[in-house]
């Protein structure tokens, strides 16, 4: 096994617990996740970033929607995501293995891809709004 796919099976124990250990506490975190798996993807010799989903606006207050992740049951949502993205693959351990960009959304949280990307060079990823 590689680092990368040992990094990922223990990600996806933790994810297994809805990111929380025994105790309850956070023990995971999407954003440190996502940093760790694109340095190593980047060791591996691949292009690699951090892409961000964030929930669309909510047309009465302007707030953002939450995320729910199918994976989860229900049991969690997020406001936003981050997820490591190389040649058109997102890593995201939520899911079993890396998916194609565009069956992500509806994969991971059962919605549609709003086209418009916007490149957020501060920290190197996409915030892509979902609807």
């Amino acid at each position: 096994m590689t680092e990368l796919s040992d990094f990922w099976d223990v990600s996806r124990r933790h994810l297994a617990d809805d990111y929380k250990d025994t105790d309850g506490q956070d023990k995971a975190y999407c954003l440190s996740i996502a940093e760790k798996l694109v340095d190593l993807l980047r060791s591996e010799g691949r292009d690699a970033s951090i892409m961000y989903i964030v929930g669309g606006r909510n047309s009465e207050d302007e707030s953002l929607d939450t995320l729910e992740p199918l994976p989860f049951g229900g049991r969690v949502s997020w406001i936003g995501h981050a997820v490591a993205l190389s040649d058109g693959l997102v890593y995201d351990p939520i899911l079993s293995e890396p998916i194609d960009l565009t069956d992500y959304p509806s994969e991971a949280f059962g919605v549609t891809l709003d086209v418009t990307m916007s490149l957020r060079p501060d920290h190197g990823g996409f915030v892509l709004p979902v609807k």
